[in-house]
């Protein structure tokens, strides 16, 4: 495929739902190549995207603090696959399946730090409005497969605690007062 006097774009659109947990990601990424021909494969992403810190690849997944606030970040990893976009979709399956389990495992920490009248309260909901703001932020292609990084803010998550309807009000208020330790214990800070 040639273009005289013009650039190629390759653009990639992949809409992706995690596994019956209603994350979707929604993933676009421009290229532009100078030699005016396209070899089948997508180019490997050259720099991070703004929203991902540059070395996440050596990162584990869990509660992060630093000069972009606090975050929760989760890397999925996929590979053994010759299909680019079956790979990349897979590898943001597995790091929304992540996202989920460091949810989940912080809502649990936040309902106890909360204290008892937890016990019972729907608190899954919590979780999977938590998914929905999830967001694939950045790829990258490793030895053989693909790694993809789920973000999601912990101001993000405050608001969606904040607008739960189903909880108890005093139970989402002692939520919302313990989000930030809970958080900095899971961070390791």
């Amino acid at each position: 495929m040639r273009a005289a006097g013009s650039t190629l774009v390759w653009m990639a659109i992949v809409a992706v739902a995690g596994f019956g947990t209603g994350c979707t990601a929604l993933q676009t990424r421009a290229t532009t190549a100078s030699s005016g021909s396209w070899s089948g494969t997508a180019p490997a992403a050259t720099s991070p995207s703004p929203a991902a810190p540059s070395d996440w690849t050596m990162a584990a997944t869990g509660a992060y603090t630093g000069d972009r606030g606090r975050v929760f970040y989760a890397i999925g990893n996929a590979g053994g696959m010759h299909n680019l976009t079956l790979l990349r979709a897979t590898a943001d399956n597995q790091a929304q399946e992540e996202m989920s389990r460091i949810l989940t495992r912080y809502v649990r920490d936040l309902a106890q730090a909360a204290g008892p009248d937890a016990e019972g309260a729907p608190l899954y909901l919590l979780v999977k409005s938590a998914l929905q703001k999830a967001r694939i932020v950045d790829h990258r292609q490793s030895q053989g497969g693909m790694l993809a990084l789920c973000r999601l803010e912990l101001s993000a998550f405050k608001q969606i605690l904040a607008a739960e309807g189903e909880l108890d009000p005093a139970l989402r208020k002692r939520m919302l007062a313990e989000a930030d330790r809970v958080h900095a214990e899971l961070a390791g800070k």
